[in-house]
This record gives structure tokens, C-alpha cells and sequence, in this order.
């Protein structure tokens, strides 16, 4: 390994391996089919790219975005190595040109889409290529149990007698122990090395809020939390509403989604790299092999697709190893939602459509089960992919006890009446700047408190306001002098008793 590391300092600048990196090009060098899990912001790349180099022969890329392939080759030829791409983007000639070289030992590394493994071109070159390794980036796309499946990773396998069947490493940084077995099996992968790195990342704080009021809370948040963030909603016109919300309450902010043209996407993305713009708010179509080691915050609002890609998208903050925020925001409409999306999958018996419509109810009821629960954030996370009997984290939103029942004493009478009183006037309490002064969690217990106890009607459309019912419009006609100057009542409504000196 002492070469290994000489081109590891030489190329990369690093003196030595992170956790797992060691093991992982050890296997690849002596020529084994290999597994390698590693957390996002791990060093996933380095593991085929730095083998690469001492193979010989052409390592060959299967990378599942245009984007990424794109970002990966570049950085590559800036650190002096040969690597190239072919996309649907480049013309005839640019193949042609791009094949030559690497049929003449020019370079080193070739990035394709697992779609152009299935092309006739793909069968007439491939021959003649001496390839040394296979690696298959983001493998956990080979699972229809993981997230982002991708069908044609699963014909990866029947390209091998092309190649000549060079040893294959498969990387990612999402997979549970059934994920883990279905890539070994769909890949077929000949007694496979297994390097499962730890998936912990100590640094980041999780927290889960059933959010009456997202955008004060996400305000909150971007607030308190300095440096570069990210914001995830589900769909391109969520996207978009969120980020006209943010820029209009003063956020520097830029939009990232598969609907933008490609040099917008681009334009938005080096906005966000270079500061430019502190927030992006994206689709999940944002961030695969975005490296930026000082995010602070990433935030999502509303119900990511799966647990795999919310612990990735999550993982997205704070890779420079310092304290940094995942929260995850949803209210029932985002559960509503979820199940309609399941619903339209076709689930005519035996069907791929059956089996995806499975898999789809199984990872909602995994993510409302984490959003749900009382116990640790982190400890149902490393359990999710096999990693039990974690100690709590002592960070998350569980363990800091920031979900304790609200139980009203004669000190929150003021600020209960105040809720009513707003919502009276056909107001969303959380915006109102009446009540700037009292925590966002606080005006989110007081309304649900209100709610349990009849007084106010909180729709399941969390856009829609708190409506008083007649109970609470009883009690806010009832009270028409202000209860802070201190008028005797013997009884308040809410179920609190005291008596107050009237005022001299």
C-alpha cells in the first residue's frame, strides 16, 4: 500500500486514508469483487479512481447522472488524471474521438450512463478494450427495495462477456442489509468483499417537527443556523413556491430541478458552490456528488421519498466533519400526498408495478414510523441500516425533550388568549407579528393544545388558517378587556383558575 498512498498524497493531497478507504482499495488491487458502503461525504470516489491509476488497463464508470459524470471527469483532468465521458449530449464525431483515445491506452477512467451498456455501439467497442475494472457508482439504484431505482442498472450483469469480466466494486452510501444483498445478487459479484463503514455521522443534529407553521419554522432555522443550506421539497412547484416564500422573506436563494433547462441547473448550482447564494432549494434531483463540506443546514419540507435517500440528502451537511442540522418538516399533507403517489402505481399481480407499488407503501410506513416515533433520532436511523444498540445521541429533537405535552399553567393564559385573538381576525398565528415574541414550537403546542380542547379547528390543508369554533369564539367575545391589566376572573375558560388584583 505504500504506492497507493504515495498517489493518494500526489493526486489528492491527503497523507492518509479515511476510515474504510484502506480496505476497500486493498480488495480492488488483489482483484476481488467488492462491496463497499460508505457514508456520504466518505471518499466513495477515491476507492475506484485511486485503483485506477495503478491497474492499468481502462476502469470503467457506471454513474447514474449526466451531472455527476460530468462534475467526476472534470475534476479528474484538473488533478492531472485522464478521464473522459460519453453522454447522449456529445456528437458522433466527439465519441468517436473520446473511443480512440481509450482504445489506445490514453486513459484511465470512462464515465457511462448504465443505459449505454445496452446501445449498439457499446457491443461494437467494448471488445476492444482491455478493461481492468468495473465500478458501479450509487449501486443501491440496482435495488427496487432501495430509492431512485433504476431498471437498467439491474442489465449491468449481462454486459460482462463483453468486458471480459474485470473484478467489480459496487459503492454507495444508502443500503440496508436487504439492499446489500439484492446489489451482490443482481450484479452477481463472485464471494464478494464486504466493507461496511460506519454510516455514523456523530456531527449532525436530527430533529423531526409535525409542523403547524413550516415557513416560520424554516425561517427559524435559516436564522439561527449560519452558512450555506439546503431546502428539499418533493415536487418542482413546491420548489418553486418555497423558494419565491424565502426569497421574499429576504433570503439570498436559488432553484435546482430537473424542469430547469441544463444551463440553469448549472447556473443555480455554481451560485450555491461559490456563495453567491446561501440557500438551494431542490428536488432530490439536487446534490448527488455535490461536495461542499461547509453545509450548515439541510432542511426538508415535507416527506422525503425514502429513509435511504432523506439519510442522504441529510448527510449532505456538515462533511467537513463540523456541528450541522438535518430537520425534517412534514404536516399531513405531505402524508396525503405520499399515498396518492403510491396509489397510482399499478399493481396488477406479479408486476413489476406490484412489486414497486410494495416497496413504495413499505418505505412510507419506514419514514412515518421515523417521523413518528419518541425515541432517538440517530439510533432509528443507524437501526435502519443495520447498525443496533447505539447509545442516544443526546442531540436530537427526542433526546433534548422538545416534544414534551404541552400542560398550560396561569403564565401561558396571556399568550393562549393571544393565538385566539389572531386567529379571530382570520390569521395565521405562526406569521403573525403579534406574537414575535413567543417560540415557534410554543405557538404550535398552544395550537394543538386549542385544538384538543375544542377551541380552535386546525384543517388537515396546513395552508389553510385555524378556524375558532364556537367555544372559542365564545371566549374571545367574552374577553374584551385585555387579561394583562389584571381584571378579576375567577374562572377562565381554558381551564385555569387564579385571581388577579384588579389595577389601582
Amino acid at each position: 500500500m505504500i504506492r497507493a498512498e504515495q498517489v493518494l498524497k500526489r493526486y489528492w493531497g491527503y497523507d492518509n486514508f479515511r476510515s474504510g478507504q484502506r480496505q476497500i482499495v486493498e480488495s480492488t488491487l488483489s482483484g476481488c469483487d467488492t462491496l463497499a458502503i460508505l457514508p456520504t461525504g466518505g471518499g466513495k470516489s477515491i476507492c475506484f479512481q485511486l485503483p485506477a491509476l495503478l491497474l492499468g488497463g481502462v476502469t470503467l464508470v457506471i454513474s447514474p447522472l449526466i451531472s455527476l459524470i460530468h462534475d467526476q471527469v472534470c475534476a479528474l483532468n484538473k488533478r492531472g488524471i485522464s478521464a473522459d465521458c460519453l453522454t447522449s449530449e456529445q456528437s458522433r464525431l466527439e465519441r468517436t474521438a473520446i473511443l480512440s483515445r481509450v482504445r489506445n491506452g490514453r486513459g484511465r477512467l470512462l464515465y457511462l450512463a448504465p443505459e449505454r451498456l445496452q446501445s449498439l455501439e457499446f457491443e461494437t467497442w467494448a471488445p476492444q478494450v482491455r478493461f481492468s475494472l468495473l465500478a458501479v457508482d450509487e449501486a443501491h439504484c440496482i435495488s427496487e427495495w432501495g430509492h431512485e431505482f433504476r431498471p437498467s442498472y439491474r442489465q449491468i450483469c449481462h454486459s460482462y462477456s463483453l468486458m471480459g469480466r474485470p473484478p467489480v466494486i459496487a459503492l454507495t452510501a444508502t443500503a440496508t442489509p436487504a439492499v446489500r444483498e439484492d446489489i451482490c445478487r443482481s450484479l452477481k459479484l463472485n464471494q464478494p468483499t464486504k466493507i461496511i463503514g460506519g454510516i455514523d455521522r456523530p456531527n449532525l443534529v436530527f430533529s423531526v417537527f409535525r409542523s403547524y407553521g413550516k415557513r416560520k419554522h424554516l425561517n427559524e432555522i435559516l436564522k439561527r443556523v449560519s452558512g450555506s443550506a439546503v431546502v428539499y421539497a418533493q415536487t418542482r412547484s413546491l420548489v418553486e413556491r418555497w423558494a419565491e416564500y424565502l426569497a421574499i422573506d429576504g433570503h439570498a436563494t436559488c432553484v435546482y430541478h430537473a424542469g430547469l433547462s441544463a444551463r440553469a441547473r448549472s447556473e443555480a448550482q455554481s451560485q450555491w458552490l461559490s456563495d453567491e447564494k446561501r440557500i438551494v432549494v431542490a428536488t432530490s434531483a439536487f446534490g448527488m456528488g455535490i461536495d461542499k463540506p461547509e453545509v450548515r443546514s439541510v432542511t426538508h419540507v415535507g416527506l422525503p421519498s425514502s429513509l435511504e435517500s432523506y439519510y442522504q440528502e441529510a448527510g449532505r451537511a456538515g462533511r467537513d466533519g463540523q456541528k450541522s442540522y438535518a430537520t425534517l418538516l412534514f404536516g399531513t399533507e405531505d402524508v396525503i400526498r405520499h399515498r396518492y403517489f403510491v396509489r397510482q402505481i399499478r399493481s396488477e399481480r406479479g408486476s413489476p408495478q406490484s412489486r414497486r407499488r410494495k416497496c413504495s407503501t413499505r418505505r412510507l410506513l419506514d419514514l412515518l414510523k421515523y417521523a413518528l416515533s419518541h425515541s432517538c433520532r440517530r439510533r432509528q436511523l443507524l437501526a435502519h441500516f443495520g447498525e443496533f444498540n447505539a447509545p442516544n445521541c443526546e442531540t436530537c429533537d427526542v433526546c433534548l425533550r422538545r416534544h414534551r405535552s404541552f400542560v398550560p399553567n396561569p403564565e401561558h393564559e396571556h399568550e393562549l388568549r393571544e393565538v385566539l385573538r389572531v386567529c379571530s381576525d382570520g390569521l395565521f398565528p405562526r406569521n403573525c407579528i403579534a406574537l414575535s415574541g413567543i417560540p415557534w414550537y410554543r405557538i404550535e403546542q398552544m395550537t394543538r393544545w386549542l385544538a384538543h380542547r375544542g377551541y380552535l379547528d386546525c384543517p388537515d390543508d396546513l395552508n389553510a388558517l385555524p378556524i375558532l369554533t364556537p367555544l372559542g369564539r365564545g371566549l374571545v367575545a367574552e374577553d374584551s378587556t385585555d387579561p394583562i391589566l389584571g381584571y378579576t376572573r375567577r374562572r377562565i375558560g381554558m381551564g385555569l383558575r387564579y385571581t388577579a388584583q384588579e389595577p389601582d
